[in-house]
């Protein structure tokens, strides 16, 4: 039974906790509200027109009769980013749909933090999207046969020399990789800097869990000091704490927060869950591998509690089965993951540069007897097809060889 507890301490830290959190959730909505700088606003008309469309939506659709009027009309005082797609289920373009919906996170996120009616030029960026049904004529004049793709238009006066949008097309991976990536490419090109604003509930949620726990403890050692210390001691509590410390380890949660990784990623095939770039993560990439790793971990302790079991056979061979199959395949699933995502590293480059000259090196007349018995290993676990092949390679480089020496 749970030692005796005092709540009015647990209250107070509760609410002492729950003080922190809502000043830390205040601090970061104000930080999130929009960077307004008096500055020089250009085309009011313009601006006021877009800056009315921009409170219903983050995201500013386009036709073939619009488009003249907020992209190749002149003056352009903002950057216009424009994502052409094909989103109608008549298309069936899984990737316009997935990737439609990182561009407009990454709108939303722009349109918090900026008010383009006050903001300088330079920092003003404007977000459109021109769907092919819409915009079929726009699709014509710029050769556009395949979705999505994206361009960025950098703010133009009546003295820019004119040219041609394709210059300024971005290669489609950006939209693919999510909003990190897009945001990245946004900086990168335009010089405007958005932050990724992380919404605070998850995290209250779980600092709120901690805290209770932390209160029960700290009540149950107010209560019966010497039973909480066992209670403390409890190994079902550790094995709890080891396990969810593993997974976060092994998962990579930590690179992920500081990376600001995407849930996920998508590709011309659609969503994808394992990042294509090897030293690349996405946070769900990292969370399946660490339940995978975990399971594996449970398979294999399962084992061991199976073959103890002796009053029922046959449920202990069933139970040995499973394991061991669980096992098996969850084990070989994350090796391939692991290959897949390590394409760049080479087992030499952890090695001695002689060890991998030994290893690596062909048989000749003076080769020792370690390096031959090595050599017949590969040949019988990469290359041998038969044992009559085989016994003819173990004859020329090991019998043989043993014979001349006598």
């Amino acid at each position: 039974a749970l030692p005796s507890m005092k709540l009015n301490i647990t209250y107070i830290f509760a609410l002492l906790l729950a003080s922190l959190l809502l000043v830390s959730a205040a601090k970061k909505k104000a930080s999130s509200s929009k960077k307004t700088v008096d500055s020089d606003v250009g085309d009011t008309g313009k601006i006021a027109a877009l800056s009315k469309l921009l409170q219903s939506t983050p995201v500013i659709s386009l036709s073939d009769r619009n488009f003249t009027k907020f992209v190749t009309e002149r003056p352009r005082d903002y950057h216009a980013i424009l994502m052409f797609t094909a989103t109608s289920p008549q298309y069936q373009c899984g990737v316009c749909v997935k990737s439609l919906g990182s561009y407009e996170e990454v709108a939303t996120l722009y349109n918090r933090q900026y008010d383009i009616s006050k903001t300088p030029i330079g920092d003003r960026v404007v977000f459109f999207k021109i769907e092919v049904d819409t915009g079929r004529q726009i699709f014509g004049e710029l050769q556009l046969e395949t979705v999505p793709r994206l361009f960025f238009l950098p703010p133009v006066d009546v003295a820019t020399p004119k040219s041609s949008i394709s210059k300024f097309e971005v290669d489609n991976k950006v939209l693919l990789e999510g909003t990190s990536r897009i945001l990245a490419e946004i900086h990168g090109i335009t010089g405007v800097k958005v932050e990724v604003m992380v919404d605070p509930a998850p995290l209250v949620f779980v600092l709120s869990i901690f805290a209770a726990l932390v209160a029960l403890f700290v009540s149950a050692a107010q209560g019966d000091l010497y039973g909480a210390v066992l209670w403390y001691q409890s190994t079902k509590i550790w094995r709890v704490v080891s396990a969810i410390c593993f997974g976060v380890g092994v998962s990579g949660s930590i690179f992920c927060v500081i990376k600001s990784a995407p849930l996920y990623g998508m590709s011309r095939k659609g969503l994808t869950i394992f990042a294509t770039q090897g030293r690349d993560q996405y946070l769900l990439e990292g969370i399946i591998i660490s339940f995978m790793t975990l399971l594996c971990a449970f398979a294999a302790y399962f084992l061991t509690l199976a073959t103890k079991i002796r009053r029922f056979p046959l449920l202990r061979h069933l139970l040995v089965i499973l394991s061991l199959a669980v096992f098996v395949v969850l084990g070989a699933y994350i090796f391939e993951v692991y290959v897949s995502k390590t394409g760049w590293y080479h087992l030499k480059d952890t090695m001695p540069p002689q060890l991998w000259q030994w290893i690596s090196s062909a048989v000749k007349k003076s080769t020792t007897l370690p390096k031959r018995l090595w050599r017949v290993s590969e040949i019988w676990l990469f290359e041998s097809k038969d044992w009559a092949g085989f016994q003819k390679k173990f004859q020329a480089l090991v019998v043989d060889y043993l014979v001349k020496k006598k």
